[in-house]
């Protein structure tokens, strides 16, 4: 299901299904008063990157890794 208000995210069974860049991937977050953590998966190449973090600024963490290791900005981190 498309997210309202995101034309590149969507939902399926608990994951985001974003698009991105040509790609697809699925993320799941977390966050838990002093912990933030975030799954980025690419199914079609099989690769998944976890980053879990202990503190409140954990997502400034998990945005730059993600953005390093696959080369552009996700929507869903703009949307977390």
């Amino acid at each position: 299901m498309r997210c309202p208000l995101n034309e590149f995210l969507g939902w399926g069974l608990g994951w985001a299904i974003e698009r991105a860049s040509g790609r697809a991937y699925l993320w799941q977050w977390g966050d838990n008063g002093g912990f933030k953590n975030l799954v980025l998966a690419e199914p079609s190449t099989g690769g998944a990157i976890f980053v879990f973090t202990n503190g409140d600024a954990g997502a400034r963490v998990y945005d730059r890794i993600l953005t390093h290791a696959t080369g552009h900005d996700h929507p869903a981190r703009f949307w977390l």
